[in-house]
């Protein structure tokens, strides 16, 4: 018997996030660009007073071991928001259905 879980996809305990870009080594252009993610999450009424959208995630994509785990972990430590990180499978169970893969 298969038992499937219905409606959560991720552990409902947020733990606090101490991981900050100063822990990454290197990346400095692509945490300028990083930076202004940072002060959206902080100051979302800033960006929607100006007609911008609040996004309803991030997607990081590349290979595997290349830091895109730490990088999500240091905005979310920057911004002080709640860090929630799904795999790919996960994506594809939730969207297309156990079968697909």
């Amino acid at each position: 018997m298969v038992q499937v879980k219905v409606g959560q996809v991720y552990d409902d305990e947020v733990k606090p996030i101490n991981v900050k870009f100063d822990d990454i080594a290197g990346l400095d252009e692509e945490r300028e660009q990083l930076m202004e993610i940072v002060d959206f999450l902080k100051n979302p009424n800033k960006y929607e007073s100006m007609g911008a959208k609040i996004p309803k995630g991030i997607l990081l994509y590349g290979n595997p071991g290349t830091g895109k785990t730490l990088i999500a972990k240091a905005i979310a430590g920057e911004a002080n928001v709640p860090f929630i990180s799904m795999s790919g499978s996960e994506f594809i169970e939730m969207f297309a259905g156990l079968r697909s893969t």
